[in-house]
């Protein structure tokens, strides 16, 4: 990421000999982070059944929201670093 915002602030392309390599991992990185996020949630749901909460109150929305925006924001983050080498 480093390398990027390096690019992004003093684009100069003889500075920066491996760019696919460097926004590939960037990708990489980025999408495993999103990864993780989605396999935290999973978590959560799983706990949240085993604890059996009162059947009557409803389920909280905030992880299911931070999930999905989180999901959004890693995927245009990576669509950025893809569009931009």
């Amino acid at each position: 990421m480093v390398a990027k915002v390096a690019l992004i602030v003093q684009p100069d392309p003889k500075v920066l000999s491996d760019r696919g390599l460097y926004s590939g991992v960037g990708v990489l990185i980025v999408l495993s982070g999103a990864v993780l996020i989605v396999i935290g949630y999973l978590q959560h749901v799983a706990v949240a059944k085993v604890l059996k909460r009162d059947e009557e109150a409803p389920r909280p929305r905030w992880p299911l929201t931070i999930t999905v925006v989180a999901g959004a924001g890693s995927l245009l983050l990576s669509g950025l670093i893809v569009v931009t080498t």
